[in-house]
């Protein structure tokens, strides 16, 4: 490679990186809302996935209201997912394992907090996994014949 070329390489560079910068939630809620179909239910799923990794370091720093409304928030974006699969026949499948995983990272993140925290994230588990199963139905069940 040439010298001359080098500071061009550089830049393009970190043009790309500074593309692939991570977006912020309300720019995901954006383009979630925003999308449609099967990149709408994608990007839900993403979002739930980002809520809840946020959750969990909040859990972690000790900011325990935070962390809980994050964990719920990521279950209702899970639920809007599952709801736009069903509805419209798309992503069942990946859905489906993206809630799976989802469910198994909640009941992990329960796992490490104190007594007193976990009950209140129950219902939002049994959110996703109702979602799941509702899914499962839509698959496999009468509607799926």
């Amino acid at each position: 490679m040439h010298m001359k070329s080098l500071p061009v390489v550089v830049m393009l560079a970190l043009a790309a990186a500074m593309g692939a910068a991570p977006q912020s939630v309300d720019e995901m809620k954006a383009h979630a809302e925003a999308a449609t179909g099967a990149k709408q239910i994608e990007l839900y799923c993403d979002l739930a996935k980002r809520l809840l990794d946020l959750s969990d370091r909040d859990y972690i720093a000790g900011n325990v209201s935070h962390g809980q409304a994050l964990f719920f928030e990521s279950a209702t974006y899970a639920e809007k997912a599952s709801k736009e699969a069903r509805e419209s026949g798309k992503r069942l499948k990946q859905t489906e394992i993206a809630l799976r995983k989802l469910t198994e990272k909640m009941q992990e993140i329960k796992r490490t907090l104190n007594l007193e925290d976990r009950a209140p994230l129950d219902s939002a588990i049994q959110q996703v996994e109702q979602s799941r199963s509702k899914l499962l139905e839509r698959m496999f069940g009468k509607e799926a014949r």
